[in-house]
């Protein structure tokens, strides 16, 4: 007989591969197109353990939408630790790599951006992730700003913009491009044409 902890592992590791196939199908195919039949064959569980974890399809989107969100508050710490760099412009832009490598290796937030700029989803769980990668990247130009990192007289509102939309932006060429790595590439030219112009030293460094 399996003891208590044991059920509980199984149950955890039962939704983790839940999640990861339902990840991978909404970045592939995205939300609309994604069966809870599909997931089902392709973890090989029961409908009823799928819906034991996640009711609906409603639920699975929220719960890759809020792994996505967590993803980009890591890999904020991850950027800021200090133990890369000290300079408030390249831990910026080495948060940017981070989420670009999180996006290209890994389908959970992959997902969760293609659900960000889905039509298929109720604009309440689309914002979320614009949110949080908005409110990040406001955090980090700010603090770029007030240490001189970059020139008083950028906008850092209208920097955290830009940025985040540039990400998105990054995140579809990524999905539509048969290059490889061509969502870092897309970074890299876009860090060497806006680095200057924010007073910084323009940097395509990979850490």
């Amino acid at each position: 007989m399996r003891s208590r902890v044991q059920m509980q592992d199984r149950a955890l590791a039962t939704r983790a591969s839940i999640l990861t196939s339902a990840a991978l199908h909404v970045a592939e195919r995205g939300v609309a197109a994604t069966a809870l039949t599909d997931i089902v064959s392709a973890v090989g569980v029961t409908k009823g353990a799928l819906y034991y974890h996640f009711p609906s399809k409603d639920y699975l989107v929220d719960a890759i939408v809020d792994a996505g969100t967590q993803a980009i508050v890591h890999a904020e710490k991850v950027a800021t630790d200090g133990s890369h760099t000290s300079d408030p412009l390249e831990r910026m832009v080495f948060f940017t790599h981070i989420v670009a490598d999180l996006i290209e290796r890994g389908p959970v937030l992959r997902a969760a951006c293609s659900i960000a700029t889905s039509d298929d989803v109720p604009f309440e769980r689309r914002v979320v992730l614009l949110n949080t990668l908005g409110d990040t990247f406001a955090r980090f130009a700010v603090t770029a700003s007030d240490s001189g990192a970059i020139a008083p007289t950028v906008d850092v509102d209208a920097l955290a913009r830009v940025l985040t939309a540039m990400m998105f932006g990054a995140h579809r060429v990524h999905i539509t491009s048969n290059e490889d790595a061509a969502l870092r590439a897309r970074l890299d030219e876009f860090w060497s044409l806006i680095g200057c112009g924010l007073g910084g030293a323009a940097t395509t460094t990979r850490w």
